[in-house]
């Protein structure tokens, strides 16, 4: 498996499936608790009471975290049933089965895509982490791996690390309050930001990459 395509996974493991922590009671003994994926932690924040049973409420009583986290869900919903369905699939009944199921096309069958989607997923894990509070405040930038740019070709940077400098990929996705804020070439300084700009940049470098 390639580091991008392990990468991927990653995001989606965290986004659809549960994971076991490491308790320590105050006795010393240890324990293994069961956290949810983040999709069903959102689902548990918005929609279980205290009790256990659905809970209701008008938008108006929704603080406005509750209200980041609603959006995010839809986004990711929406996008990923959108996905599958442009791509002839099966569709699954729920969304992390809808989100397992595009992401095994997309590292079986679009390799060319494996960066957009890489940080796609990415991006959604980090965002519903934010609006939980089960993550970083502001989440860190990602280097597109085999990506080189295309406004200056630059295809390596040097960058200033702990053991001094080391090549790097010269296209750095960032973001901001969880949300991909734009792209950026650390060797021209050319930026694309979220929307119609970074479409456009995926959609370069698909060309050049299926070029090359």
């Amino acid at each position: 498996m390639s580091d991008a395509s392990a990468q991927l996974w990653q995001s989606v493991d965290h986004l659809t499936l549960p994971t076991k922590r490491l308790i320590t009671r105050d006795s010393g003994t240890h324990t293994y608790a069961l956290v949810l994926s983040l999709w069903d932690q959102a689902e548990q924040t918005l929609f279980t009471d205290a009790q256990g049973g659905r809970a209701g409420g008008s938008l108006a009583e929704r603080n406005v975290m509750d209200l980041n986290l609603m959006q995010v869900r839809s986004i990711i919903a929406d996008t990923t049933l959108r996905e599958v369905h442009r791509r002839h699939l099966q569709v699954r009944p729920t969304v992390p089965g809808q989100l397992r199921q595009l992401a095994a096309h997309v590292v079986g069958n679009e390799p060319d895509e494996l960066w957009w989607w890489e940080y796609r997923f990415a991006s959604w894990a980090r965002q519903l982490a934010h609006y939980l509070g089960a993550g970083e405040r502001q989440a860190s930038p990602i280097r597109l791996r085999n990506s080189s740019c295309p406004e200056c070709q630059a295809t390596t940077v040097l960058v200033e690390a702990d053991d001094g400098p080391v090549v790097a990929p010269p296209l750095v996705i960032d973001f901001r309050d969880g949300y991909v804020r734009a792209a950026e070439c650390t060797a021209c300084g050319q930026t694309w930001f979220r929307g119609e700009e970074l479409h456009a940049l995926a959609a370069q470098i698909g060309a050049l990459q299926a070029a090359a």
